[in-house]
């Protein structure tokens, strides 16, 4: 996804060069590709792993958002109507996401990108606080991922993992990589310290998506235990209630 934007704005950038200036100076743009092809690459090995499906699928209630009367088109590509990683569309994709709190698809790759840039050369610091300070796309990737990772709450997002820990360490690794990254460029403490009402918004809400997120991992643990029909049915009715209330909360979907 990172990757998708930043060629998207280099291309539009580069383009206007004139009018803008931005990617001008010696090694500017091969540094924003750099970015780009480390994000991705992180982004890649964790999804591209052969053990990822399983873990993802079974940690998220992705199967029942599937089964949501929300949406417009199905949440899967192709006619045959069985979920699989390769034909899942983004929507339901980020979703279920956002619903165990992990929120990846917003923030995953940014920090091991930055990390390594700023690890490379002091004075790759220094560019990326002049991009964030006067470059408005650098600055909206930057805050959008800061929304994210704010978002995001690992120590729910652990309750989800009883079984299989490899991804949720590899994402604790990413996630404190872009805090130490994005906060050391934007010259904060914390998260959205520059936009404090959302800021607060979260914090404020937190308290009151915790019971949901704890309630839904022993919803879903009956659900696959269930003996019968009915019982699925009923537990899934009460699925459905219970993903709408974190969506609310968290006021995504």
């Amino acid at each position: 996804h990172l990757e998708q934007i930043v060629h998207a704005m280099i291309h539009v950038t580069v383009a206007q060069k004139k009018e803008t200036g931005y990617l001008e100076a010696s090694g500017e743009k091969e540094l924003m590709e750099e970015l780009s092809q480390i994000s991705m690459k992180k982004y890649r090995d964790l999804i591209d792993d052969d053990l990822f499906w399983g873990w993802y699928s079974d940690i998220t209630p992705i199967e029942h958002i599937g089964k949501l009367p929300i949406a417009s088109r199905p949440v899967s590509r192709g006619g045959s109507g069985k979920m699989e990683f390769e034909n899942l569309r983004a929507i339901p994709w980020g979703f279920a996401w956002t619903q165990v709190r992990y929120n990846i698809p917003g923030w995953f790759g940014v920090g091991e990108a930055l990390n390594e840039m700023l690890s490379n050369s002091d004075k790759n610091e220094k560019i990326f606080k002049k991009w964030f300070n006067e470059w408005v796309f650098f600055r909206t990737v930057l805050n959008n991922s800061q929304r994210e990772l704010a978002r995001t709450h690992l120590k729910t997002a652990a309750v989800y993992n009883k079984q299989e820990q490899k991804f949720h360490e590899q994402i604790v690794k990413e996630y404190q990589k872009a805090k130490d990254s994005i906060t050391r460029i934007v010259e904060i403490q914390n998260f959205l310290d520059h936009n404090p009402v959302i800021q607060k918004s979260i914090k404020f809400r937190n308290p009151f998506t915790y019971p949901l997120n704890f309630l839904q991992v022993e919803l879903l643990k009956r659900w696959k235990k269930a003996d019968s029909e009915l019982e699925k049915n009923e537990l899934t009715e009460v699925i459905f209630l219970n993903i709408n209330g974190i969506a609310s909360a968290m006021q995504s979907t």
